[in-house]
C-alpha cells in the first residue's frame, strides 16, 4: 500500500533473480498490479498505478507475441545451424583438397621409387657396366663383342 513496501518488494525481487541469474545485470522487471477489489472502493494510493497499468497491458501484448517470438528463434537457430553446417564443410573441403594432395605426392614418391632403381639398371646394362644373366656374353663358346666392337662395325 505504500513506496517502502514497494521498494522492499523490489529489491527483494532483484536480490533473488540474482542469485539465479548469472548476469552482471538483472532483467527487466515490469511493475504492474491488478485492481482487485480496491478498484472498486475508489481508494487513493501513493503508488502510480496509472502507469502499472500501462505496464500490464504492455506485458500482456507481449505475452500475446510469444509465438511470434518462438517463430523468430526457431528461424535464428536454424541460420545459426546452417552457418555452422557451412564452416564444417567449408573446413572438410579443405581437409579433402589437402588429403588429395598428399595422396597424388605419394603416389609420385612411389612412382619415382620404383621407376629410380629401374632407369638404373637399364642404364648400367645398356652401357655394358652390367651383363644380365642368360645374356649372349654369358653363353659359352659364343664370343664377347666390346661396345666399341660394335660401334665400329655400323
Amino acid at each position: 500500500d505504500n513506496s517502502i513496501d514497494f521498494a522492499r518488494a523490489y529489491g527483494t525481487l532483484g536480490w533473488a533473480l540474482s542469485k539465479v541469474i548469472r548476469r552482471k545485470d538483472i532483467p527487466q522487471i515490469y511493475t504492474m498490479y491488478n485492481a482487485g477489489f480496491d478498484a472498486k472502493a475508489g481508494t487513493h494510493h501513493k503508488l502510480p498505478l496509472d502507469d502499472f497499468a500501462k505496464r500490464r497491458l504492455e506485458v500482456i501484448a507481449e505475452v500475446c507475441r510469444a509465438k511470434e517470438r518462438h517463430l523468430d528463434n526457431v528461424v535464428t537457430a536454424l541460420e545459426e545451424t546452417l552457418r555452422q553446417v557451412s564452416m564444417i564443410a567449408m573446413v572438410l573441403g579443405a581437409i579433402q583438397a589437402k588429403a588429395a594432395r598428399r595422396m597424388v605426392l605419394a603416389w609420385l614418391v612411389g612412382a619415382a621409387l620404383v621407376a629410380a632403381p629401374l632407369g638404373v639398371l637399364v642404364w648400367l646394362v645398356a652401357t655394358g657396366r652390367l651383363a644380365l644373366p642368360g645374356s649372349a656374353s654369358d653363353v659359352p663358346g659364343v664370343p664377347h663383342r666390346s661396345s666399341t666392337e660394335a660401334h665400329s662395325e655400323d
